[in-house]
């Protein structure tokens, strides 16, 4: 797609009328059958139009018209694009309309300041935008510089951001009314066309045009300095050359670009993946059923600022975070002998579900983050095909508690009597991590869950009283898609440590039947892929 090239006002404008045909001879047919004196009235009255709009055109710009700029040479990686960025933002602006330059006759940044002068002469541009590209520190920055027509520098500033993508928002978000207010004052010069000469050809010129040096009388004596007073203090001599150079770039104050464009209000994370589960008995008496079983899973977060969408500062860090989990197990398998000491195989059916919410604080640096949550959490992993029907029917479908002693053991009508169900209830601390390299992104995170409630595994008919906790990390490598989008793998890693109370004791003599165990592990691992949506902050 090509890009119009706006030039100065009157070449938008037409210097003569022009008519179609048939109102052309329409128009002259009118006019030679009005009387002389009205025809020359007609004329006039076009002359007199004409020259006032070419006077207008010719000796001011038009308020309405957009401020003719040029863009020099920027440096470092990446500078041609960089460049390029701003030249369209400052283009597209309305306010502002860029001048096409050759390559080869750019100025760079901290020029001498009859360069610029010269070059916004040359161009007809009320002012020059020059720049330095840096990528250092996991940061990418660039140092502006304004220069008048005149050839004064009008302001230098830094802006800067943890991406180029970010960097190159930045900048058609702020850059073109910072520069518009700078040029707001100044009026572009008539355009030469013509390159100015070397400083050493002017300085040569300079000095064939001065007349010749005429003999001076003697110089007088001095007059005798009194004692004890310092003698006058000489001035310096004026500037001769328009040329002079200007300061080094150390010398001039930069002004960092305070304006930021904020803190982002909303992330949405999803993910899906395959998860697996891992439940072993420690310091088990008896032959319980250890179980693993894996299956698909979805997981999705919610992280929310409402305050960000209001506020930079610190309160804008303040959140929530919201966490949901659905998992698809396979069926779980387990094998028996029936009454008559023949092999059984027993399936039933698992089913997992997650939620967490809680406050969260968001800690940025440098185009970093960290984060620091603890809130309420639910995690349950149920098994359907294990319950106490209380029916043995050897020519139909057997009562998998009749085989795992239901006659020793009191367990209710629906509970299990295979596989214990778990409900976990749980406070959650943790912090996350997230830093940004470019494009990539790298995550680690990690938490502890102190429990509240078990479920089914803490009854009386399984362990009794049941205590622990469990720890959590995860990691993450993205990719930026975009400024909003992030694509992302990781893998979770989950493990509840169950402590039993101790068995009661007919159960541990054997008079009564039922497991005996001092504790379990109960792990889980997820492998996941997913997206990021992360809405930009407000300016």
């Amino acid at each position: 797609m090509m890009r119009e090239i706006k030039g100065s006002p009157s070449s938008h404008l037409p210097t003569s009328l022009s008519l179609p045909g048939s109102e052309a001879n329409q128009f002259r047919t009118q006019f030679h059958t009005q009387p002389i004196h009205t025809a020359r009235a007609w004329v006039f009255g076009l002359v007199v139009l004409v020259s006032t709009l070419l006077a207008l055109l010719g000796g001011t710009n038009l308020a309405w018209a957009a401020k003719p700029v040029a863009v020099g040479t920027f440096d470092g990686p990446y500078a041609e694009d960089v460049r390029k960025e701003v030249a369209d933002a400052l283009n597209d602006a309305g306010e502002l309309s860029v001048v096409k330059d050759k390559p080869a006759d750019r100025v760079g940044i901290n020029e001498p300041k009859g360069t610029y002068k010269d070059k916004a002469h040359e161009l007809g541009v009320a002012g020059i935008v020059v720049g330095n590209v840096s990528d250092q520190n996991d940061e990418w920055s660039v140092l502006l510089a304004v220069y008048a027509a005149t050839g004064e520098l009008l302001q230098k500033f830094k802006m800067r951001a943890p991406t180029a993508d970010k960097l190159n928002t930045k900048i058609r978000a702020l850059l073109p009314e910072r520069v518009a207010e700078l040029l707001e004052d100044i009026d572009a010069p008539k355009a030469t066309g013509k390159k100015a000469k070397p400083a050493a050809a002017v300085a040569t010129r300079k000095q064939a045009q001065k007349p010749p040096p005429q003999e001076e009388p003697p110089p007088e004596e001095p007059a005798e300095e009194p004692v004890g007073e310092d003698p006058p203090l000489e001035e310096p001599p004026p500037e001769e050359d328009a040329l002079a150079e200007e300061p080094a770039p150390e010398d001039e104050p930069e002004a960092d670009d305070e304006a930021d464009l904020g803190l982002s209000p909303l992330e949405l994370h999803f993910a899906f993946g395959y998860s697996y589960r891992s439940f072993a008995y420690s310091g088990s008496t008896t032959p319980n059923l250890d179980i693993s079983n894996g299956g698909w899973a979805w997981v999705s977060t919610l992280r929310a600022y409402p305050i960000a969408l209001f506020s930079s500062g610190f309160m804008g860090n303040l959140g929530v975070e919201l966490g949901l989990e659905q998992g698809f197990p396979h069926k779980l398998e387990a094998a028996f002998t029936d009454p008559n000491g023949d092999p059984l195989t027993l399936k039933f059916q698992a089913e997992t579900l997650r939620i967490f919410f809680g406050p969260r604080l968001r800690i940025p640096f440098s185009g970093h983050e960290l984060g620091i949550v603890t809130g309420y959490g639910k995690h349950e992993y149920l098994v359907y095909g294990d319950e106490n029907l209380d029916v043995v029917d050897p020519t139909g479908e057997i009562d998998p508690c009749f085989l795992n002693s239901i006659e020793a053991r009191d367990i209710p009508g629906g509970g299990s009597c295979v596989v214990p169900d778990v409900k976990y209830e749980y406070i959650r601390v943790g912090v996350d991590s997230r830093f940004n390299v470019g494009k990539l992104a790298f995550g680690v995170r990690g938490g502890y869950r102190f429990l509240l409630e078990t479920g089914e595994i803490s009854e009386d008919y399984w362990f009794g009283g049941v205590g622990g906790g469990a720890f959590d990390a995860g990691v993450m490598l993205g990719y930026a898609l975009s400024d909003s989008l992030l694509a992302m793998v990781g893998f979770d890693y989950l493990d509840y440590r169950l402590e039993f109370d101790a068995a009661p004791a007919a159960r541990a003599s054997g008079t009564e039947g039922g497991p005996i165990a001092t504790g379990a592990s109960d792990v889980y691992l997820h492998g996941w892929a997913g997206l990021a949506v992360i809405v930009p902050g407000l300016d």
